[in-house]
């Protein structure tokens, strides 16, 4: 799951129900982007390098990003995966 990172060390019961909205949304965003590495993992777990060990792998974690979301931003740290296939020059991204 996407590392959260915490703005704070006040408890739950003082937290401002801005401050709980944010925290839901966060916790929303992280389990939507997990659901969707673990979905990419699944389709793509037959690709096998030649010693039969998985091509596309997790690769820890990217850096920080934000989301700007009605309840103010959110950062995550995002899950990278790895393709392991060196004679392939991987994915670009477009943007």
């Amino acid at each position: 799951m996407p590392k959260l990172i915490e703005t704070g060390t006040e408890s739950p019961a003082k937290k401002t129900l801005h401050e709980l909205v944010a925290a839901g949304a966060r916790e929303m965003i992280a389990s939507a982007v997990q659901a969707e590495v673990t979905a990419f993992l699944k389709e793509k777990e037959k690709l096998l390098l030649p010693d039969g060990k998985a091509r596309i792998v997790r690769n820890g974690f990217g850096d920080e990003r934000s989301f700007v979301t009605e309840a103010g931003a959110i950062k995550l740290r995002m899950p990278r995966t790895r393709d392991r296939d060196t004679t392939t020059s991987g994915w670009m991204q477009s943007i």
